[in-house]
């Protein structure tokens, strides 16, 4: 049975190697660009991990049997570059499943985990655009779409959705 559980540190080998499985899944369809292996190095790496830990980011992980398959990372200092509510927000900067069990609820646990835990914060996120998978899952979680913004690797620009779920107080009419 799958626990759903706050990241430690003894976890970070594996989750930066679970990022980096699905982030190139998604991004490199043509292929790994050493920008692509520079970004993941300095983004996901343990050492780059350790870092959200310390600075008070949430991280929280589904694990089966000692297999890490999918995490969501919460900053709690992140702005929504869209102005569109006005209470503490946070940003959902990486959700993510391995490819075998995508399509499974994990992720859909772990984002209805992210907001129970935060439930007096809205939470955002920033979507690639052509990532069409994910835009349908975020909604049918009902996400909003709430503008844009762009990611920049190697001097590209890359647009991506901006999502965003409000507090769950809000929600209920608190």
């Amino acid at each position: 049975m799958p626990e759903l559980r706050e990241a430690r540190a003894q976890d970070l080998p594996a989750l930066s190697q679970l990022i980096s499985w699905v982030w190139l899944q998604t991004y490199a369809d043509q292929g790994v660009r050493p920008a692509f292996a520079g970004h993941l190095q300095d983004t996901f790496s343990p050492v780059a991990l350790q870092a959200w830990l310390q600075a008070g980011h949430r991280c929280w992980l589904v694990e089966d049997a000692g297999h890490l398959q999918g995490m969501i990372h919460v900053s709690l200092d992140s702005c929504c570059p869209v102005a569109w509510q006005d209470g503490p927000e946070a940003e959902v900067s990486e959700l993510y499943v391995v490819p075998p069990l995508s399509r499974h609820g994990l992720g859909r646990a772990l984002l209805a985990h992210a907001r129970e835990q935060l439930p007096d914060r809205a939470l955002w996120l920033s979507v690639w655009a052509p990532n069409e998978r994910a835009i349908a899952f975020y909604e049918r979680e009902q996400g909003r779409r709430l503008g844009e913004t762009w990611f920049e690797l190697d001097r590209q620009r890359h647009l991506n959705w901006i999502y965003g779920w409000l507090a769950q107080a809000a929600d209920r009419g608190a």
